[in-house]
């Protein structure tokens, strides 16, 4: 395997474990204790699914740089067994900005995934309008996100007017 496609690999996988360990977020942001509710000192994404507006119960980021590859994720899910996570991937620096789903093997590689029932999990279709990157922990990524999925029956489902601001966790690879 090209050390390029190893450290790619390598941040990716440093990349998914900062966005997916750490704290279940049982208690609130303030420590007193308690269940559910949406954690606003972590951040929050929301989006509408069908006209149904829909607001994350937890949610992460993450950056992770390199001399190779910056790369960008964020995820979170709602108390009902939605999740969405979407992420970029660039030659360094990752700018804020517009990014599109493109399966062509080039980089920026953008991906988008949706987890509901009767629709392919991946985006066929997506853009991610970064504001704010958070390129330092505890610093925040803003932005939107829109996608279209196709349905295992068959057309397509749309989820629009998605909006993120939540916290970061960054490191930076030699």
């Amino acid at each position: 395997m090209a050390p390029t496609r190893k450290l790619a690999l390598v941040a990716w996988g440093v990349l998914s474990c900062l966005a997916g360990c750490g704290s279940d977020g049982g208690g609130s942001p303030a420590g007193t204790g308690g269940a559910g509710g949406t954690q606003t000192a972590v951040g929050t994404m929301s989006w509408t699914d069908d006209g149904v507006r829909h607001t994350t119960s937890f949610a992460s980021g993450a950056f992770v740089a390199s001399a190779m590859m910056d790369l960008w994720q964020i995820s979170g899910g709602t108390s009902s067994g939605l999740g969405v996570a979407m992420g970029v991937g660039v030659t360094p620096p990752l700018v804020a900005g517009t990014y599109v789903c493109a399966q062509n093997g080039m980089r920026p590689i953008v991906s988008f995934s949706y987890t509901t029932t009767g629709l392919e999990p991946l985006a066929s279709a997506c853009t991610i309008d970064i504001a704010t990157i958070g390129v330092t922990s505890g610093t925040r990524a803003t932005g939107t996100f829109s996608a279209t999925f196709p349905l295992t029956a068959g057309g397509t489902k749309a989820i629009a007017n998605g909006a993120f601001n939540l916290m970061v966790v960054a490191a930076t690879l030699p």
